[in-house]
């Protein structure tokens, strides 16, 4: 038999587990509703904005930032730090990297100019001579066969000299990132073998055959003769 304080009391009871969920329902929200506001505030406390300005111009266009000290993210020409110290690295398409420190207690506007990736020069002469001198804008850069080198982005005169062969000299421009691949062809230089002796009269071989007697005067181009 159920009387009606028994079911009166089964209702009551009912009602109030409902509010006591509903009381945790709330609890939780509230709590998670502080969390995030405490967690944003937080966020705007400790993040640092900085306004990075890239140059030149062409630099800008392709700009790239990345942290390699810190913790931080970008937006633009815009960098977040999180924390008050790091670093970034500037890249950009043709140019070379380079880093930049964020301080929080410095200017929040930074400027940095990239340099330009020089382009790679390979040059070689025909015909080709260990001892060939190589010039650049009157300058001797090196002796050798072959000149392996880089040139910055502009406009250079190249020449390369030997004993036995006219200047050979060329104006060349170079551009960023670029290549110059190049054989400059030589020109032998003609003059006079002349030849003496005392007394007069000896017979001159040269590579292997008579040639004539002393004194001699022999045209000949430039070169080695035995």
């Amino acid at each position: 038999v159920i009387s009606k304080e028994s079911g009166l009391n089964s209702i009551d009871a009912a009602i109030n587990k409902a509010k006591a969920r509903h009381r945790i329902a709330v609890t939780i929200v509230v709590v998670l509703g502080a969390a995030i506001i405490l967690g944003y505030l937080s966020w705007l406390f400790l993040v640092n904005g900085f306004k990075v300005k890239v140059l030149p111009a062409d630099a800008a266009a392709t700009q790239q930032f990345r942290f390699i000290e810190g913790t931080g993210f970008s937006r633009g020409d815009s960098v977040f730090l999180l924390g008050t110290t790091g670093v970034i690295r500037v890249s950009a398409d043709k140019y070379q990297a380079q880093d930049l420190r964020l301080d929080v207690h410095g200017s929040q506007v930074l400027e940095v100019e990239l340099e330009p990736l020089p382009a790679t020069v390979v040059l070689t002469t025909e015909p080709a001579h260990e001892d060939m001198e190589w010039w650049v804008d009157s300058t001797l850069v090196h002796t050798g066969a072959t000149l392996s080198t880089t040139f910055a982005p502009g406009q250079y005169q190249v020449a390369a000299q030997h004993p036995y062969y006219q200047i050979a000299q060329q104006t060349m421009t170079a551009e960023i990132a670029g290549e110059l691949q190049q054989q400059l062809t030589l020109q032998p230089i003609a003059g006079t073998l002349q030849i003496q002796t005392e007394p007069a009269g000896a017979s001159v071989y040269m590579e292997g055959s008579l040639v004539g007697q002393t004194p001699l005067s022999l045209p000949k181009q430039g070169g080695d003769y035995h």
